[in-house]
């Protein structure tokens, strides 16, 4: 496909990318997003750019994803949330809270945007380092201003992190918060409250 003249489009090769990705291939994506970049003639867009730094978050490579995204903004493409979503989660993956929880300060001051996996990728990062409080803190601030469309997974960490430390009321009264809010729980949400209960 490289070798092509002229060479096929960024959705050709996004198509290829996106395909071996979901098929954890992350490596072989790596290496030929490194080929692929040497041909002059090549314009990545946005979604290119973005399965290269999932993919490098995937292999715990988040410093390289860094790098991505400074190359992005250099190519004059403008990150979207989930440029941001992959950075995310690969620094809580990686247990660098601090780094997260800094990266998503940025986030917001700078006004970029931010969606529900945005939201509950932060979330789930504080449950699993047992700061549940700090993260249910952040969940009323969503649902008080309405930053972003709340999903199930905002909630589950709570949830779930609640029922394990036994406290299931807790856990009721923000299941409860969360139907009323209109957000419909799921097969993790009912998980959770069945072992706890």
């Amino acid at each position: 496909m490289i070798q092509m003249k002229p060479i096929p489009s960024y959705w050709t090769f996004n198509c290829l990318f996106g395909a071996l990705s979901k098929m954890k291939q992350y490596s072989a994506v790596v290496s030929m997003y490194k080929q692929l970049m040497g041909c002059r003639q090549f314009q990545p867009d946005v979604t290119t750019m973005n399965i290269f730094m999932n993919c490098l978050c995937r292999l715990n490579r988040v410093d390289l994803g860094f790098s991505v995204l400074a190359l992005t903004l250099k190519y004059g493409i403008e990150p979207d949330a989930y440029s941001l979503n992959a950075l995310l989660h690969g620094l809580c993956k990686n247990s660098s809270l601090s780094e997260a929880m800094e990266l998503f300060r940025k986030i917001e001051e700078k006004g970029y945007p931010c969606d529900e996996f945005t939201y509950s990728t932060i979330i789930n990062g504080l449950c699993k380092a047992g700061k549940t409080c700090m993260a249910l803190k952040m969940l009323k601030e969503m649902q008080e201003h309405r930053k972003s469309k709340l999903n199930p997974s905002c909630y589950n960490p709570g949830i779930g992190n609640l029922c394990k430390g036994r406290r299931i009321e807790e856990a009721l009264t923000l299941f409860q918060d969360m139907i009323s809010n209109g957000v419909g729980p799921d097969i993790f949400s009912y998980n959770s409250l069945i072992k706890g209960l």
